[in-house]
């Protein structure tokens, strides 16, 4: 199997989420592009991972590698962030580009329904 892999930036405002609040919305997502990408019939993923940094001190870390286990969250943020970068990183394993791609994006949008998301610059 090859690896297929996905890489973006969206610049987003932090919306009504807390701290906290963004921890529990980045593990959501990572649950819900695991299970849709399991649905798709994706048989293995590598990583997602996600690091969420801001205008104030401090990041968030997420990272997701298995299908049957949770999605684990590290770092902190020092202070409430208004405005920041939310960088995606995934290899799975047996899926199309495409649809890899389609998962993350749609998974953002209902996982973290306050965030204003705008589009930032692919890496690919």
């Amino acid at each position: 199997m090859e690896p297929v892999v996905s890489a973006f930036k969206v610049e987003f405002h932090r919306g009504t989420l807390s701290r906290e609040e963004m921890g529990e919305a980045l593990s959501r997502y990572l649950t819900s592009v695991a299970r849709a990408l399991q649905d798709a019939g994706c048989p293995l993923i590598g990583h997602i991972k996600l690091m969420l940094s801001g205008e104030g001190v401090g990041y968030l870390m997420a990272n997701h590698t298995s299908f049957f286990e949770s999605p684990s969250v590290t770092g902190s943020l020092e202070s409430e962030i208004d405005r920041g970068t939310l960088t995606v990183h995934a290899v799975v394993y047996g899926t199309g580009k495409r649809l890899l791609e389609d998962i993350l994006k749609s998974s953002l949008k209902k996982s973290i329904p306050s965030l204003s998301l705008r589009p930032g610059h692919p890496q690919e």
